[in-house]
């Protein structure tokens, strides 16, 4: 079957992305990892950057069969899947193409003693393989998950309910145009999690961009759930008649943000965090409903905000509408 193949690198990377610590490589003879219920060895390095566990493009696509070609101009590296998939990464971006479509991972590329290294989670759900981890016994199980071979009576919703998915996700997932299927033809039923929000919304690349640098600007050292609550005010003030009826319009209206006004929100690059945050804002996650205004208590005693009525605070924000 497609996909079943060693996974070695896989193996190290998946284990490390549940064990790790304080420390940057782990020991390795503890740990009983089995793969397609066969044990292996670990054997192959893995980096750990900023609570992140990365592992070389080079060595995964080797394990799995794979293609990947380098573009040194622009800095990318373009994978071939024998799933079909093609991936394009770019180095220190959080950006990547599947198939073509642009996604967003929660954490970038990096360069790490020469060699080009993507985040393991990400990589591992694009390699359709599955995982279960025992803390207690330290044991980790993969397993490849085949690709569904569509049979007589199946329909897209049957197939979408078996794996747990919505028809939405199938059907991207697969570039499905219709509900229209062909027995014996074959459809990835894996969703990489970077696909999961932008399912569920059309904002351009400009507007995930814009609302990951607002939440950059404004909450960047605050809670993830108040990065979640600056993206929640933008979009609510873009569904009220006060405010302009764009993203964009919203973030450079007159006097309504300070690092618009004084001109440091053109230079601020959004993190990852921030990206992943606007990401699901834009799906439709909301923590701060009908909210359309937020400050810090602590600094602003202005009595207009002291006058409306408060939905929630949170780290150091007040939201209120």
């Amino acid at each position: 079957m497609i996909f079943i193949r060693k996974l070695k690198a896989v193996t190290i990377s998946l284990f490390l992305f549940f064990t790790v610590m304080s420390v940057s490589f782990a020991s390795q003879s503890s740990y009983l990892i089995k793969i397609n219920s066969q044990e292996v060895n670990l054997s192959k390095p893995i980096v750990e950057k900023e609570s992140r566990i990365y592992v070389p493009i080079r060595i995964v696509v080797d394990e799995f069969g794979a293609t990947v070609e380098w573009i040194k101009d622009t800095k990318e590296a373009i994978i071939q899947m024998n799933s079909g998939d093609q991936i394009t990464f770019k180095l220190n971006d959080v950006s990547v193409l599947l198939n073509g479509e642009r996604y967003y991972m929660d954490a970038p590329t990096i360069i790490e003693n020469d060699h080009f290294y993507i985040p393991v989670r990400h990589l591992t759900e694009f390699l359709h393989a599955n995982f279960q981890y025992n803390v207690e016994t330290k044991q980790m199980n993969v397993s490849t998950i085949p690709l569904h071979t569509i049979m007589p009576g199946e329909t897209v919703q049957s197939i979408s309910e078996q794996y747990g998915i919505t028809v939405e996700q199938l059907k991207v997932r697969n570039k499905l145009e219709s509900d229209e299927l062909f027995i014996n033809d074959q459809l990835k039923v894996v969703i990489p999690s970077i696909m999961q929000s932008k399912l569920a919304q059309n904002f351009s690349e400009e507007e995930i961009e814009l609302l990951a640098k607002i939440i950059s600007a404004e909450a960047g050292y605050e809670p993830y759930e108040g990065q979640i609550a600056v993206g929640n005010v933008i979009l609510n003030r873009v569904n009220d008649s006060r405010f302009p009826n764009t993203i964009k319009g919203v973030i450079y209206a007159n006097n309504q943000f300070t690092p618009v006004k004084t001109g440091k929100f053109e230079t601020i690059q959004p993190s990852a965090q921030s990206i992943k945050a606007a990401q699901e804002v834009l799906a439709g996650k909301i923590v701060v409903e009908g909210a359309l205004y937020f400050f810090n208590p602590a600094v602003s005693k202005s009595d207009f905000f002291y006058s409306k009525e408060v939905v929630k605070e949170i780290g150091g924000h007040r939201f209120v509408k």
